[in-house]
């Protein structure tokens, strides 16, 4: 089916023109007159002239859902990398969802294990775990490896797992004597790992309501369930932070007895559930998905102005809750913010950009370059079978 579509975009000059653009690297290039429900077909398309992996830029969610239900048909690793809502205040009771589909797609890509990768804006603009100490903290184990339950239990809350009697959901770990419990975000059950003293003596997946044993494997990773990975080195450099705001503090005192108590959660290696605040205080670097995509990744944009309208709209909703903070002495915007700027995100695409939009428009943020019309008729769905017909020109 994918040759068969590749087939019929052929058939357009311009089509075949902006290919060899894209081989050529003479981009950003622009392509306009493209309907709706013929762009997953166009991106199939291409992604398959061009043979190379791919990141979708999308204004909505549901254009992200949408369009992955298509690609995946011929692209299986076709995943979609959320936006998260950032937590600046210590708040316990909110869900972390987002955050594990983010770890687990960012650990696919530093994996290589992705074809194409579906998001919108803001999730781009979202500073994470830099691939260094995603890596870091990984845990890999197999049968037969010597592995100190105590240190695993020790490195699963660092790396922001919780404890509770009984694994229900990702992000939880459980110690029963030998046998440790935990649901890690890159599998769809939970693993469980039974030690024999410090010797992985079993590994398997359980079923959550049975709670039995379903599969066995010989090995398996454990990523961390937060972008804010809290070790010895991260709780050294918050606590100067916060020392330092408690020196230098000159707001009401209300703020000043808040940052006490985040202070002695700090000090007693509690949970960091403020750690948005401080993003540039636990990573010395300013690392996103598309650091993590490199260069060798065409990069469609499409509907490129409702894209940077959206950008913009949530740097500057970012911005002004984080300048509230800091002005009541919360914290420091020159530590570092956790998200990028719209013209930083608009520059920072990986790899090759086009951008698909319905009309043509003047240069954008992105860039300027060669501009192509592929007039597209809509693409009718029955079942398996698509048709799909490129304007004759």
């Amino acid at each position: 089916m994918i040759t068969e579509i590749s087939r019929q975009f052929a058939k357009d000059r311009e089509y075949n023109q902006l290919v060899q653009s894209l081989k050529e690297k003479r981009t950003p290039c622009t392509v306009s007159g493209m309907c709706d429900s013929s762009r997953p077909f166009f991106a199939a398309s291409l992604l398959n002239e061009l043979g190379g992996k791919g990141l979708i830029v999308v204004p909505e969610e549901k254009d992200a859902y949408a369009m992955q239900k298509v690609l995946s048909r011929w692209f299986p690793r076709t995943l979609v990398y959320p936006s998260r809502d950032f937590v600046f205040e210590n708040i316990s009771a909110y869900s972390h969802e987002w955050e594990h589909e983010r770890l687990n797609v960012l650990k696919s890509v530093c994996d290589g294990n992705f074809d194409v990768i579906l998001t919108v804006p803001d999730a781009l603009m979202e500073y994470t775990v830099p691939a260094d100490v995603l890596k870091k903290h990984t845990i890999t184990l197999r049968l037969g490896d010597e592995f100190p339950v105590d240190d695993l239990c020790r490195r699963l809350e660092a790396m922001g797992y919780t404890r509770t009697e009984v694994v229900e959901g990702v992000g939880q770990y459980s110690l029963r004597g030998g046998i440790v419990d935990v649901f890690t975000p890159q599998y769809r059950e939970p693993l469980r790992i039974d030690f024999f003293g410090d010797e992985v003596d079993l590994i398997g997946f359980f079923d959550i309501l049975g709670q039995r044993t379903v599969d066995n494997a010989i090995s398996c990773e454990i990523i961390p369930c937060t972008e804010f990975i809290s070790d010895e080195g991260a709780y050294l450099r918050l606590e100067k932070e916060f020392v330092s705001l408690l020196k230098s503090f000159s707001g009401e005192e209300k703020y000043r007895d808040q940052l006490k108590l985040e202070l002695e959660t700090v000090r007693s290696r509690g949970k960091l559930r403020f750690s948005d605040r401080y993003y540039g205080v636990l990573y010395n670097e300013e690392y996103s998905l598309t650091d993590a995509l490199g260069k060798d990744c065409l990069t469609m944009v499409f509907d490129s102005v409702r894209v940077l309208e959206r950008a913009k709209g949530f740097y500057t909703e970012t911005y002004g809750v984080l300048s509230r903070l800091a002005e009541n002495r919360l914290c420091r915007l020159s530590a570092g913010l956790p998200l990028m700027d719209q013209e930083l995100f608009a520059v920072s695409m990986p790899g090759q950009t086009l951008l698909v939009d319905l009309f043509a428009h003047a240069g954008t943020a992105f860039g300027e370059g060669e501009t192509f019309l592929i007039e597209t008729r809509s693409v009718s769905a029955f079942g398996n079978h698509f048709d799909l017909l490129c304007e004759e020109v």
